[in-house]
C-alpha cells in the first residue's frame, strides 16, 4: 500500500526528512525498509527508511545504502510511501531478482572456466540447476591432435607399404620356385621318417638285451647268497668277471649297430643336405622368414654340447669302476679274506654289474637322441637351408661320440678281462692299501676311497636322468613351437602370393591415398575407423556451435579489461564496455579509420576474438577473392566548391556564403549531404592453409604472425599466464573439421573475419520521400558530385522495366566529368561508372530506411518518429560508472538502439562484392525452392539477408522464416569464392558512422608529402607549433586540413588510445596553420556525436536475459502505478 498524507521539507546536508501534518508513526505506521518517493526539480528520487524517529521525522539512505545527502533545501514536497516492501511482496521479488544475479554471474563464472579449462569437458549448471558436462576447447583442440597424429602414422604406414610391394616384387619368383619343389622335398621327408622308425626297431631290441643283463645280475646276487668258503667266492669272483666282460661285449656289438645307423642317417641327412642346396635360392629368401626357428636350432647344438661333457664324466665314471672291478677281481684271489668279506665283495660286484648296465643304457639314449638330432633336423631342411646344416653338424658329432665312446668301453672291457684272468694275487697291499689296475695294465697300490667313487657315480647317473628328462620336454616344445611357425609361414606364404601376384595396374590407390568412390568405403579396414573419427570430430564441434546458439543470438561477446581494481565486486564486470562501448576512441590524424580494440563474438555458434581492430572502411567489390575497395565517403557539393573558403589570410574565418559557413553547419543545414556509413562484422569458414591470411585492413595493426600455429602459440602462451601482447595484435582463429566429403576426406577449415562498411543512409528529416542518393567516391586524388537525387518516377521507371537504365552525368571537376549509369538488379538501384580513362566507386542510396534522422533529446526519452530513429540503450552498469541516462548519452559508454537496422543491414554486400546478384535455390522432397525476399520479391543472397520466404508450407503451414534454428540476429550471404567452406558468410551489425564533407576539406591546399618525410619532421618535433610546421600532410598519421578556428571544440578529455587531434601544418602559401585532423571521431568537434554503436550483444538473447527485460519492464510499470497511487494487488499479480 501507499500513503501520501502532508507535505515534507529536505534540508540540504542532511538524511532526515521532515514532514507537517503527517503522522509517521501514528496513523502510515511506517517500518524499516519501507521505500521513500518524491520528486523535485523534475527529478525522482526513492530513498529507502533506514529510522522512523517520529511522526513528522524520517532518517533516509539510498537503495545501496550509501547516506541521503540533499544538495539543496526544499519545502512542501508531496511523497509517496511504499509500505511493507522489505517484507511484502515486493521484498520477495527483490530476492528473486538478486538470485537471479548471482546465477547469472555463477553461469558467467563457469562459462570463463569453460573457455579457459585444460581438461576434456567442464561443468556448466543451467538455471534450472542442473549440471551438464560441456566439452572445453582443450578438449576439442586434443581431439585435432590426435587426428594429425593418425594423419601421420597413416602416411608413414602408406611408406611400408610402398617398400613392402617393391619386395614381394622380388621374392614373388623365389616363392614360384620353391613351390616347384616342395613336391620332391616332401617325399625326402618321408623316406628319412622311414629310416628313424627302423632306428627306433633297434633301440626295442637294445632294451631287450638290456633284460637279459638283468636277468644275470639277479642270478650273480643269488649266488653271493650262497658263499660259504674261500673257493666259491672265487668262483663266483671268476662268473662276475665273465658277466662283466659279456656286458662289455654285447655293449661294443651294441654300440657298433648304433654307429652303423647314425652313419646311415647321417649319409641321408648330407644327401638332402645337398638337395637342399641345390634350393639355396628359394631358402635364401624364406630365411628372414625362419630367422627365430634357427635360433632354436642353436640351442639345440648347445644343448649336444651338454651331453659330450656328459659322455666324458661318463667315461671317467667308468675308469673308476675299472679299477673298482680289478681291486675286487685281487680281493677274490687273496686267501687271508674270510667269507664275509666274499660276500661283500660279491654284492659290490652286483652294484657294478648294474652301473655298466646304466652305462650301456646310456651310451644307447645319447645314440638314440642324436638321431632324433639327425631325424628333426632332415624334416625342417624341407624350407630352411641354415636349419638343414645345423643338424647335419650335429648328426657328424653325434656320430663321432658314439664312435669314441665305443672304443672306450671296448678298451675298458679289453683291460677288466685281463685283470680278472691274470693276475695271481703276487702282491700283498700294504695296510689300508689295495692294489690298483692301471690304464697300462700294470699293478699299483693307491688309496682308493670306494664309498666316495660311488656316490660321486649315483649323482652323476641321477643328475643326468633328470637332465635327459628336462631336454626332452624342451624338445617337444620347440617341435610345437615348430609346427606352428610353419602354419604361419604358410599363410604368409598365400597372402604374399596374392598381393605379388596382383599387377601393379590392378592396385587400388586408396591403400595409399585414403580416399574412397563417392559413397563408398575403403578398402583398408584403417581408414574408415579415422573416416569416421573425422566425421565424429566435425559433428561434435558442429554440436558445440549448436549449443552455442541456443544459448544466446549472434552477437558481442566482450572486449578486453582494463580496469585494474574492483576484482571481487560484483556488477562491475566488464561486458562490453571497458573505457567505451567496444573500447572505441579516436584517431582524427587517420583517414577514415575509426579507432576500436580488440572484440570477442559469437557469430551463427563460431566463436572467435580479433585483434586491436582500428579498421579502415572498406567494402567488399567483385572478382578475386577477398578484393575490398575504400568506402565512399560524403562529398562536397559543387556549388560549396565554387564558393570561397571563407579563411582568410591572416587566420579570421568568414562565415558568410562561404565553405567555412556551409562546413560550420552542415549537420543542421544541410544534412541529406551527411552519410551514415554502417560497419559489421563478417566471418565465414576458409579453408586451411598453413599461411594465415589477414583479410583485415589497418594503418596501424596487423598479425603478430604469419601462420596460425605460430599466432595459436604465442596467444596459447600468454593465456595460461593472464599476460596480453602489448601491441593486441593476437587473435584467436578456431580451426575445426567442417566436414568429411564422399570420398571420406576430411575438409579443415579456419573461422576468418574482417569488418567492413557500406554507405546506407543520410541523415535528412523522414518526409516520406522514396528519392535515391547517388553518391560517387574517390579515385586517386579527386572525386564528383551528383546534386539532384533520382526522382521517384525515375525510380518506378526503372524498377518495371519500362526504362532499362539512367544516364546522370557528375559535376565538372578537375576539368571532366563522368557518366553514371543506374540499372535496377534483385531489388538494388545499381550504379556503374561509364568512364574509360579512370573509374569511380558508386552508392545508391534507397528505400524506406534512407534517411535516419538523430535527435538527442527524442533519443534519450525514446521517442521514435521522422526527426529520429535511434533510442538509448540503458545499460545499468554503463550507466551507473558515469551517474545518469543524460551523461551516458553524451559518453564513450553509450550504445544506441536503430529501429531501422535490419532494413540497413539488408543494404550490405557479402563477399561477392557491391552490385553481385546470386539466387539461392533448394531441392527438398522433389521441390525446387528458390527463395524471395521477406516482402515476397526476389531475394539477392549476395547480399546479407535474415528473413526470407519460401513458394510453398512449411511443416506448421507457413511461408516465412528467418535465419538460423534460433538466433534473431543472425544475417547470412551467399557467395561462389572456391575458398568459402559451405558457401556462405555471417556478420552483425557494428555502429553508424556519420560522415560529413569536413573529411575531405583542405581549404589552405596543404600539399601531399611522403609519410616518411613527415616522420622524420615529427622526430624533431615537427607539427608541434608554428616554427616546427609540418611541411604537407598524408592520409596515414598526418591527415590534417580543417582550420581549428572553424569550431571551438565542445568535447574535453581526451583517452590514452586517442591519437593527435591537432596540428601546425603549412599551406599552399608557406604559413602556418593549425589545424584539426579530418578523421573519424566519436564526438565531432561540435559536440554533437559522430559514431553510433548499434551491434547486438550474445547474452542478451538468452533466455534468462529475456526474463530479467520483461522483469524490468514490470517493475518500472509497477513502481510508476505506486507513486500514482494506481497500484493494486491485481496488477502484482498479473505481472509478476
Amino acid at each position: 500500500m501507499t500513503y501520501t498524507v502532508g507535505k515534507i521539507s529536505i534540508t540540504k546536508g542532511e538524511d532526515i526528512v521532515r514532514g507537517t501534518s503527517t503522522r509517521f508513526v501514528d496513523t502510515a505506521n511506517i517500518k524499516l525498509g519501507d521505500l521513500f518517493y518524491f520528486r523535485t526539480n523534475d527529478k525522482d528520487t526513492i530513498l529507502l527508511v533506514v529510522d522512523v524517529i517520529d511522526n513528522n521525522s524520517l532518517r533516509l539512505s539510498h537503495l545501496d545504502a550509501s547516506p541521503f545527502n540533499p544538495q539543496q533545501n526544499s519545502s512542501q514536497i508531496a511523497y509517496g510511501i511504499i509500505q511493507d516492501f522489505g517484507e511484502g511482496l515486493t521484498a520477495k521479488l527483490s530476492s528473486q531478482l538478486a538470485l537471479l544475479q548471482r546465477k547469472w554471474h555463477q553461469r558467467e563464472n563457469e562459462l570463463t572456466g569453460w573457455f579457459t579449462s585444460d581438461k576434456a569437458s567442464h561443468d556448466i549448471t543451467s538455471f534450472n540447476g542442473e549440471i551438464a558436462q560441456i566439452p572445453t576447447p582443450a578438449g576439442i583442440k586434443t581431439l585435432a591432435q590426435t587426428a594429425h597424429k593418425t594423419s601421420e602414422y597413416l602416411t608413414q604406414f602408406e611408406q611400408d607399404i610402398q617398400r613392402n610391394t617393391a619386395s614381394l616384387a622380388q621374392v614373388s619368383p623365389k616363392l614360384d620356385e620353391f613351390d616347384s619343389q616342395a613336391e620332391r622335398m616332401d617325399f625326402m621327408h618321408q623316406d628319412i621318417h622311414q629310416k628313424h622308425n627302423d632306428v627306433v626297431d633297434k633301440h626295442n631290441e637294445f632294451k631287450a638285451a638290456a633284460g637279459k643283463i638283468d636277468a644275470q645280475a639277479h642270478q650273480v646276487h643269488t649266488l653271493s647268497a650262497q658263499v660259504a668258503d674261500d673257493t666259491l667266492h672265487a668262483d663266483i669272483a671268476r662268473k662276475a668277471a665273465d658277466a662283466q666282460a659279456s656286458i662289455s661285449a654285447l655293449m661294443t656289438t651294441e654300440v657298433t649297430d648304433a654307429k652303423q645307423r647314425v652313419d646311415t642317417q647321417l649319409a641321408h641327412s648330407i644327401d638332402v643336405a645337398k638337395s637342399v642346396e641345390s634350393d639355396s635360392a628359394k631358402a635364401q629368401t624364406a630365411q628372414a622368414f625362419t630367422q627365430a626357428l634357427a635360433d632354436k636350432v642353436t640351442v639345440q647344438y648347445n644343448e649336444v654340447e651338454q651331453l659330450k661333457e656328459a659322455f666324458s664324466a661318463d667315461t671317467l665314471q667308468v675308469n673308476i669302476a675299472k679299477k673298482a672291478v680289478d681291486a675286487q677281481a685281487a680281493a677274490a684271489s687273496m686267501q687271508a679274506v674270510n667269507s664275509e668279506k666274499a660276500a661283500e665283495q660279491a654284492n659290490q660286484l652286483k652294484q657294478q654289474t648294474e652301473l655298466f648296465k646304466d652305462q650301456a643304457g646310456q651310451i644307447s639314449t645319447q645314440v638314440h637322441r642324436a638321431s632324433q638330432q639327425a631325424q628333426t633336423a632332415a624334416s625342417n631342411a624341407d624350407g630352411f637351408e641354415k636349419s638343414a646344416t645345423y643338424q647335419a653338424g650335429l648328426a657328424s658329432q653325434a656320430s663321432v661320440l658314439a664312435h669314441e665312446q665305443a672304443n672306450k668301453a671296448e678298451q675298458a672291457a679289453n683291460l677288466a678281462s685281463k685283470v680278472t684272468t691274470d693276475f695271481t694275487a703276487a702282491t700283498i697291499p700294504e695296510v689300508g692299501k689295495v692294489p690298483v689296475a692301471l690304464n697300462d695294465a700294470q699293478i699299483d697300490e693307491h688309496w682308493v676311497n670306494l664309498e666316495q667313487g660311488m656316490s660321486r657315480l649315483a649323482l652323476g647317473i641321477l643328475s643326468n636322468n633328470l637332465n635327459r628328462y628336462q631336454k626332452d620336454q624342451l624338445i617337444e616344445s620347440l617341435s610345437a613351437q615348430v609346427d606352428d611357425l610353419r602354419d604361419k609361414l604358410q599363410v604368409t606364404q598365400v597372402e604374399l602370393e596374392k598381393v605379388a601376384n596382383t599387377p601393379v595396374t590392378d592396385i587400388n590407390k586408396d591403400y595409399f591415398q585414403g580416399t574412397h568412390a563417392s559413397g563408398g568405403t575403403h578398402e583398408l579396414p584403417v581408414f574408415n575407423m579415422v573416416e569416421r573419427g573425422w566425421l565424429s570430430t566435425a559433428s561434435y564441434q558442429e554440436g558445440m556451435a549448436e549449443f552455442l546458439r541456443m544459448n544466446g543470438g549472434s552477437g558481442v561477446v566482450g572486449t578486453r579489461q582494463y580496469q585494474a581494481d574492483k576484482g571481487f565486486s560484483v556488477g562491475h564486470r566488464v561486458v562490453d564496455a571497458s573505457y567505451a562501448t567496444l573500447n572505441i576512441h579516436n584517431h582524427p590524424n587517420y583517414k577514415a579509420m575509426p579507432g576500436m580494440a580488440e572484440v570477442a563474438a559469437c557469430i551463427n555458434g563460431y566463436y572467435f576474438r580479433t585483434r586491436h581492430n582500428d579498421y579502415r572502411l572498406m567494402h567488399s567489390v567483385p572478382g578475386q577473392y577477398l578484393a575490398r575497395s575504400h568506402s565512399i565517403a560524403a562529398q562536397i557539393p559543387s556549388y560549396v566548391n565554387a564558393l570561397p573558403t571563407g579563411c582568410e589570410a591572416d587566420g579570421r574565418i568568414n562565415f558568410q556564403n562561404t565553405q567555412a559557413g556551409y562546413m560550420r553547419d552542415v549537420k543542421q543545414q544541410s544534412p541529406e549531404d551527411c552519410i551514415w556509413e554502417l560497419s559489421y562484422l563478417e566471418c565465414w569458414i576458409e579453408t586451411f592453409q598453413d599461411d594465415l591470411n589477414d583479410p583485415t585492413d589497418s594503418f596501424r595493426h596487423s598479425n603478430d604472425g604469419k601462420k596460425l600455429k605460430e599466432i595459436f602459440d604465442k596467444g596459447r602462451y600468454l593465456n595460461y599466464s593472464g599476460h596480453k601482447n602489448r601491441s593486441e595484435n593476437l587473435p584467436y582463429h578456431p580451426m575445426r573439421i567442417s566436414y568429411v566429403d564422399d570420398q571420406g576426406v576430411p575438409q579443415h577449415g579456419l573461422l576468418q573475419f574482417r569488418i567492413s562498411s557500406m554507405p546506407v543512409a543520410t541523415l535528412a528529416k523522414r518526409l516520406g520521400l522514396s528519392n535515391a542518393k547517388v553518391i560517387v567516391g574517390n579515385t586517386g586524388s579527386h572525386y564528383h558530385h551528383i546534386a539532384e537525387p533520382l526522382s521517384q518516377e525515375q525510380i518506378e521507371q526503372l524498377k518495371t522495366g519500362e526504362v532499362p537504365a539512367l544516364t546522370v552525368q557528375t559535376s565538372t571537376d578537375f576539368n571532366h566529368r563522368h557518366d553514371i549509369r543506374i540499372t535496377w538488379k534483385n531489388g538494388q538501384l545499381v550504379g556503374e561508372d561509364l568512364d574509360t580513362s579512370h573509374q569511380h566507386p558508386v552508392s545508391v542510396i534507397y528505400g524506406d530506411s534512407s534517411q535516419l534522422p538523430y535527435d538527442e533529446d527524442k533519443a534519450l526519452k525514446g521517442i521514435i518518429d521522422h526527426t529520429n530513429r535511434f533510442k538509448l540503450v540503458k545499460d545499468l552498469r554503463s550507466r551507473a560508472r558515469v551517474g545518469n541516462n543524460q551523461r551516458l548519452m553524451r559518453s564513450r559508454m553509450a550504445r544506441f538502439e536503430c529501429v531501422d537496422l535490419a532494413q540497413l543491414c539488408e543494404q550490405l554486400p557479402g563477399l561477392e562484392g557491391v552490385g553481385a546478384s546470386l539466387q539461392e535455390t533448394y531441392d527438398q522432397y522433389g521441390l525446387n525452392d528458390i527463395l524471395q525476399d521477406w516482402q515476397g520479391g526476389e531475394l539477392n543472397a549476395a547480399y546479407y539477408n535474415r528473413r526470407y520466404r519460401f513458394s510453398r508450407n512449411d511443416a506448421s503451414g507457413r511461408v516465412t522464416a528467418n535465419r538460423g534454428f534460433n538466433d534473431p540476429t543472425l544475417f547470412c550471404a551467399k557467395t561462389t569464392h572456391a575458398k568459402v567452406v559451405g558457401g556462405f558468410s555471417w556478420m552483425i551489425p557494428l555502429e553508424l558512422i556519420l560522415r560529413t564533407p569536413r573529411e575531405h576539406w583542405n581549404p589552405y591546399e596543404c600539399a601531399y608529402v611522403p609519410n616518411a618525410q613527415l616522420r622524420t619532421e615529427e622526430d624533431n618535433e615537427g607539427g608541434k607549433n608554428a616554427e616546427t610546421a609540418f611541411s604537407g600532410i598524408d592520409d596515414r598519421h598526418f591527415y590534417f586540413g580543417t582550420p581549428k578556428a572553424l569550431l571551438t571544440e565542445q568535447v574535453t578529455g581526451n583517452d590514452p588510445a586517442d591519437t593527435a587531434n591537432t596540428a601546425w601544418v603549412k599551406g599552399k602559401d608557406g604559413t602556418p596553420r593549425l589545424l584539426y585532423g579530418n578523421g573519424i571521431r566519436v564526438h565531432d568537434y561540435d559536440g554533437h556525436r559522430q559514431r553510433f554503436p548499434v551491434y547486438p550483444l550474445y547474452f542478451e538473447h538468452s533466455h534468462d536475459a529475456n526474463q530479467q527485460h520483461w522483469l524490468r519492464d514490470n517493475l518500472k510499470t509497477l513502481l510508476k502505478q505506486a507513486v500514482s497511487g494506481t497500484l493494486t494487488i491485481n496488477d502484482i499479480d498479473e505481472m509478476l
